[in-house]
């Protein structure tokens, strides 16, 4: 029998519900998903027959310059500043390989409460994690000064971060990396920031960042404000050095060219995103709105999620959920014990939500 090391016995398979089995379970037609944080408004009509279909026998070739071109635009920066990979996962999957496991450095720094992905794979790769409190649900950055040691690779933020939906901002953001050592890379994954700070304000300061700090990696999805989680892109920001490496450590990892395609009309239509964060942000505040009617706790966001606390109700978060899946038909996400994330709808499909805990809340007051 092929022995695991005791390391991976931590690994838990994500139990992430089947939308097809959910409708059939609970007899529904459909499910709404409102448990990704996906754009609920749809990428951008421009893709729908951007796609030229020819070569598909053919690998894609390893750069990507279609891409690599149009982010140096938009961010008014070089070409060899940027890094396009299948996702930010697969960036973040590299991370602790590439700074943590292959260095004499053996821990990363994460706050308690965050995207988890990083985390995986330190598991993986026999790194040390330091998991740092949340202060109030924000991230703790004198906290995270502090656990810095002699072993610290990686310090890793999500801004916004998830599930909480608290932001750091720019300033704030600036001044803890100045305080971080030199040879300590600070991981920013910014799946959010163009919700947070607009699309223009956050990709400039990305490049403030980049250009005044060279131990930072900025990573970004295309699956999220951008709609093309299906198409799986990501990309990082960093100095050329860094992103040297990652070419040459992922070689043999194409990106689809299919989806680079696409990906590329979708940053060519920037206003139209600019829309879709109006009208995500009309929708947070009904939902915002609605909550305070109903007197229940929940952390102002600025992604496009809303994190409702659930710890002093008279009721569990899980209960709930089940409640909004019963009745409605959306699913939402537990966090923990803790609370719910919401991902933010359009009007239908959050109005369903808040009948739905309206109904659930009342009857818990009786």
């Amino acid at each position: 029998m092929i022995k695991f090391k005791p390391r991976f016995e931590k690994l838990v398979e994500a139990n992430l519900p089947n939308a097809k089995e959910l409708a059939k379970q609970y007899g529904f037609d459909y499910i709404i998903k409102l448990n990704y944080n996906e754009n609920k408004f749809g990428a951008t009509p421009k893709i729908k027959g951007s796609l030229k279909i020819n070569s598909s026998n053919i690998y894609p070739e390893y750069k990507t310059p279609i891409l690599n071109g149009k982010l140096a635009d938009i961010f008014k920066m070089k070409e060899d500043n940027f890094y396009v990979s299948n996702g930010s996962d697969s960036i973040l999957d590299l991370i602790p390989t590439l700074f943590a496991s292959a260095t004499m450095k053996q821990n990363i720094i994460v706050p308690e409460l965050t995207y988890g992905r990083i985390a995986l794979t330190a598991t993986i790769n026999d790194v040390d994690l330091i998991k740092i409190p949340m202060k109030n649900y924000e991230i703790d950055l004198g906290a995270t000064l502090d656990a810095i040691n002699e072993n610290t690779a990686i310090v890793y933020l999500v801004n916004p971060n998830m599930p909480t939906g608290t932001v750091i901002e720019e300033e704030a953001l600036k001044e803890f990396i100045r305080k971080v050592p030199s040879d300590v890379l600070v991981v920013i994954d910014n799946a959010y920031s163009e919700y947070a700070f607009g699309i223009e304000k956050a990709f400039t300061l990305d490049k403030e960042i980049v250009e005044e700090f060279d131990n930072v990696i900025i990573t970004h999805t295309l699956s999220k404000l951008f709609g093309l989680a299906s198409f799986r892109i990501g990309y990082l920001v960093s100095n050329p050095r860094i992103v040297d490496l990652f070419r040459r450590a992922a070689q043999y990892l194409p990106v689809n060219k299919y989806s680079l395609q696409v990906a590329r009309v979708a940053m060519d239509d920037l206003p139209y995103y600019d829309d879709v964060i109006e009208k995500t942000r009309v929708e947070k505040d009904y939902l915002m709105k609605e909550f305070d009617e109903m007197e229940l706790t929940y952390i102002k966001s600025h992604g496009n999620f809303i994190f409702i606390e659930t710890i002093n109700e008279k009721f569990t978060n899980s209960e709930l959920r089940e409640h909004i899946l019963k009745t409605e038909g959306v699913v939402i996400r537990n966090v923990r014990k803790i609370g719910l994330r919401l991902t933010v709808g359009t009007h239908e499909e959050n109005v369903k939500v808040i009948r739905a805990m309206k109904g659930f809340v009342n009857d818990k007051s009786r």
